[in-house]
């Protein structure tokens, strides 16, 4: 690939103009990101050193930004971060244009929440939300004007009442940056370039207001976007962003897969091609033809999914004269959270939350900021307890629990005595962690007693009575949850930070595995915004799905495919798919209609 050749001239200073630049699957997004962070540090290092500027690159996640500040090694004139890092820096400065903006926010929420309370019947348990809603609102503007400085941690729980959360950060972020003109200068004056990763999954008001600095700035601020709409997965994300640019910006494509043999190439293109007529990309010249097939099993009362599974893999192996199917080295993926969650233990817990709004994109990788206590805190402790590493243990007490801050220690009478109460406490909670039988709001309710760690007010609200008279869906849902068991969460979390054995296309975007099994298994998602038997032609599109397609707005067929088409490209040299269905003939008949397999790449199983 001669990335200096063939893009230098896109982070040229000179080239007035911005750039989004079209990366397909496998067409090495990452490595052209960081050649093209070597072609600015090699030509303006001294530039940026000089007039203390800096290069900003967002990322979607901090692994990401982890990959590339160790590809580039030397990042000195760089600021690489994730988004809400980012935002964050820029506004962090400007208090009382936060202030403002987050009061200028409450004030239209009460103003919706007045008008619903005009039309609610008297007496009626919807007035008494609304009245309930009200009263909250108009309590969090007037601490709002008494706050004189508001806090945030992109990584952290913000539990403070001066806290900010994350959705928040990037609401005001993308308004100050849209509408501030000293923000524009700030930014500009400081990031004369702005390169984004994963531009379609960057929330789509931050890439409009970066957008919109751009168009008002053209001489002095170089925006570029890299990104697949292909493989958007958050609902929050950019479904167009070529269609917002001018005429103006510079549009490119990679257009050559490094990743994969052909057949899988080939197909990944007939998948893309339902979704963007001329997203195809060709096979790196030399690979070899790989193999592709799928495999259709009937739903049945004796249904043994782990059997199947293994006749997959030896079938695999035999078609492909490669062994390490059947010897495990082969990467599971799963096109939809739910049937994780069954496989592994933890659909009370994922159905209970996954409904609830603010939930909706935090629950696909644990970071909601209600599930923070359990990711980072009780489940790194209990691993630790059980690897007899107290050591660790003991640090991330330090680390977290409110008891052993200076200020508490130095508050009371006797500090070793409180250290070796609090010893006894960690001990009797690690224990209960352990058992099988700890409920979740067993767990809460002890951390909550002791007060151990610091607790999000949701969780506080839903261990009191359980058929409490909250209508907050998020308290609602927990409530549910605290009679489950803790295994649940344990399981959960595992499987959000990739140890379960199972993965999604959330959490294998960008990865790649010489041999892929996907599952598809309609029984266990349960969902409305995913749909594989519409996808496979078992259900008839709804009235909505038609209306949606035809205006052109995402929908359910195109969610599904995009999902699809992200797994199916994770494979180097095999791919097995693996669906169940209802209707076996009418699978095979709309993926050979589809022409994504040939007659003899499809097994109907018995």
């Amino acid at each position: 690939m001669s990335i200096k050749k063939e893009f230098a001239d896109l982070v040229s200073l000179d080239n007035k103009k911005s750039f989004f630049l079209f990366a397909g699957a496998g067409t090495g997004k990452t490595y052209t990101l960081v050649e093209l962070l070597k072609i600015i540090r090699e030509n303006y290092s001294e530039y940026f050193r000089l007039t203390s500027k800096h290069c900003a690159v967002i990322t979607y996640t901090n692994a990401a930004t982890d990959e590339i500040i160790n590809r580039l090694k030397d990042t000195s004139i760089f600021d690489i971060s994730t988004i809400h890092s980012f935002i964050w820096s820029l506004i962090k400065p400007f208090q009382k244009d936060i202030k403002n903006t987050y009061i200028t926010f409450k004030n239209q929420k009460l103003a919706e929440t007045e008008e619903k309370l005009k039309k609610a019947r008297p007496n009626t348990k919807s007035r008494k939300k609304y009245e309930e809603q009200e009263e909250g609102i108009i309590a969090e503007i007037e601490f709002a004007k008494s706050v004189e400085e508001f806090v945030y941690d992109p990584n952290g729980e913000n539990l403070e009442r001066n806290s900010l959360n994350h959705s928040d950060v990037l609401k005001i972020g993308s308004y100050l940056i849209a509408n501030k003109a000293l923000m524009q200068e700030v930014l500009i004056g400081a990031y004369p370039i702005l390169l984004i990763d994963e531009g379609q999954d960057t929330n789509k008001k931050v890439i409009d207001a970066f957008i919109e600095v751009q168009n008002k700035h053209q001489e002095n601020f170089k925006l570029g976007i890299l990104g697949d709409t292909k493989q958007r997965i958050y609902l929050d994300g950019e479904e167009n962003i070529e269609g917002k640019l001018s005429e103006k910006w510079q549009k490119d494509h990679l257009d050559i897969n490094f990743r994969s043999d052909s057949r899988i190439v080939e197909l990944s293109n007939s998948i893309a091609s339902r979704l963007y007529p001329d997203a195809s990309v060709r096979p790196k010249e030399g690979v070899k033809t790989g193999f592709v097939h799928l495999f259709i099993k009937g739903y049945s009362k004796d249904l043994d999914r782990i059997e199947i599974g293994t006749r997959v893999k030896e079938y695999m192996a035999r078609v492909s004269n490669d062994n390490e199917w059947t010897k495990g080295d082969v990467e599971t993926l799963l096109l939809e959270h739910r049937m994780a969650a069954v496989r592994l233990g933890f659909a009370d817990l994922y159905d209970n939350l996954r409904n609830v709004p603010k939930y909706s994109q935090g629950i696909l990788d644990g970071s909601m900021s209600d599930m923070f206590l359990f990711k980072s805190i009780l489940v790194p402790l209990e691993n630790s307890y059980t690897q007899h590493d107290l050591s660790e243990v003991y640090q991330i007490v330090k680390d977290n629990s409110p008891l052993l801050r200076k200020d508490t220690l130095s508050k009371d009478e006797s500090p070793l005595k409180l250290i070796q109460t609090i010893n006894l406490k960690v001990q009797e909670l690690c224990k209960l962690l352990c058992r099988d039988d700890t409920t979740i709001g067993t767990v809460v309710e002890f951390i909550s007693n002791n007060g151990l760690f610091n607790i999000s007010p949701v969780l506080k609200e839903s261990i009191k009575e359980i058929n409490g008279d909250s209508e907050e869906k998020e308290i609602v849902a927990w409530r549910k949850c605290m009679s489950l068991r803790y295994s649940e969460v344990r399981q959960y979390i595992k499987y959000v930070t990739g140890q379960s054995g199972f993965a999604t296309h959330q959490g294998v975007k960008g990865l790649e595995y010489d041999r892929v099994m996907v599952i598809i298994d309609s029984q266990d998602t349960k969902g409305f915004l995913f749909d594989y038997d519409k996808l496979f032609g078992v259900k008839p599109l709804s009235e909505t799905d038609i209306k949606n397609m035809n205006e052109g707005l995402d929908n359910s067929i195109a969610r599904t495919m995009r999902l699809f088409y992200v797994v199916c490209t994770r494979a180097r040299h095999s791919l097995a798919i693996l669906a169940y269905t209802t209707n076996p003939a009418i699978v095979k008949k709309t993926c050979e209609e589809n022409g994504w397999f040939k007659k003899d790449e499809i097994t109907i199983m018995e």
